[in-house]
């Protein structure tokens, strides 16, 4: 393209550069003799990274999820935007079993893990988990934390030139009907369910169905609409419950199975601008939700139980983020602490040998924009 400039009877070259930090392109002007010809009204961004809307929580699962998508938006010039969500605020999670879940899903991140892995380099141990600021800044997100569903930041991100879509993933708050319908004038709005669509809507199907004496388990992917998991069905990942795990570790084994529904739609959605679903008869299924303590007392005399003994989550969480002794010592005393534990008897219950050095964990903050 060529510009002329009305002041001089010369012309001005229009060049186009690529801007890493942005992922687009820009329109500027070269002037001829090294003359500095440059408005900055002749200069316009011309974005060629798309966008997608990312809605979920700050739990593991939820990560484990984040970390089978966000290596694959990165290879297709996709962009995060993600916003973490206000948590439930029903009363009926506010009972002493589900917030221990919580602790052990959430709580514990936040509080001891993540902290240590990000001010110190653990001493040895391959981690099988990141930080979540640490796939926030390898995979260039973009995040947000929300206090209310209503923050403006929303709106701006889904209307965005760039924005193609939106996700969500094990996401609490119930999404608006204007909101729904934003989304999907830019594309898509599909959501990850944790269990098998229409058989088990609802929460906790995991637990409902052990409870029930079903092997069902697994992850769906439907679109959103203004019903509860009720969107046309698009895929399910399958697997069986195992009777000798936590219903916790049940949802934790199918992160990667929820990742691939999401990989395999957006290839679909990038070659063809579609993604086949089907209507979902949910007449059949079930609708669940939130355990009782009496629900989940009666499970545990039946051997089901939402989470691990204090001694194998430490172990669990071992295997996660690796053997560093000091991360390990820290994750034995704040669970002792949680559970009203003795340090010592857990210590020497999961074979912590000796006193492990001190070292004073820093809040942890989500990296935001």
């Amino acid at each position: 393209m060529i510009y002329q400039n009305a002041k001089a009877p010369r012309f001005r070259v229009c060049r186009m550069f690529y801007d890493n930090r942005t992922q687009g392109l820009f329109e500027d002007f070269e002037g001829a003799g090294g003359s500095q010809f440059v408005q900055e009204s002749s200069v316009r961004f011309f974005p060629t990274a798309k966008r997608i809307v990312i809605f979920t929580s700050e739990c593991l699962v939820a990560q484990k999820h984040l970390e089978g998508i966000l290596p694959f938006m990165a290879q297709n010039n996709l962009q995060p935007v993600i916003f973490f969500t206000p948590g439930t605020k029903s009363p009926r999670a506010n009972i002493a079993p589900l917030q221990r879940f919580s602790f052990y899903e959430e709580g514990i991140f936040n509080e001891t893990i993540y902290p240590y892995l990000e001010s110190k380099r653990p001493e040895k141990g391959a981690r099988l988990s990141a930080t979540f600021n640490e796939l926030v800044k390898q995979y260039d997100c973009e995040p947000h934390r929300l206090e209310t569903m209503k923050d403006p930041a929303v709106l701006r991100a889904v209307q965005s030139p760039a924005t193609i879509g939106a996700l969500s993933i094990y996401h609490d708050a119930i999404f608006k009907a204007d909101l729904i319908t934003a989304v999907k004038e830019k594309g898509f709005f599909w959501n990850v369910h944790p269990a098998i669509l229409p058989k088990d809507r609802g929460l906790y199907a995991a637990f409902w169905n052990r409870v029930n004496g079903v092997n069902r388990h697994g992850t769906s992917l439907h679109e959103i609409d203004e019903g509860i998991d009720t969107g046309g069905l698009i895929s399910t990942y399958r697997q069986n419950l195992h009777k000798d795990r936590s219903i916790l570790e049940a949802y934790f084994e199918v992160g990667e199975g929820g990742a691939s529904l999401v990989r395999d739609a957006l290839k679909s959605y990038l070659r063809s601008g579609k993604v086949e679903s089907q209507i979902m008869a949910t007449e059949e299924g079930n609708y669940y939700t939130f355990p009782t303590e009496s629900d989940i007392a009666v499970a545990e005399e039946r051997g089901i139980n939402l989470c691990g003994r204090p001694e194998d989550m430490v172990e669990m969480y071992t295997r996660m983020f690796g053997a560093d002794p000091v991360l390990k010592s820290h994750i034995v005393e704040a669970i002792a602490d949680y559970e009203g534990l003795d340090p010592n008897w857990l210590r020497a219950k999961t074979s912590t040998a000796g006193s492990a050095p001190v070292f004073s964990l820093p809040a942890y903050r989500r990296l935001t924009v």
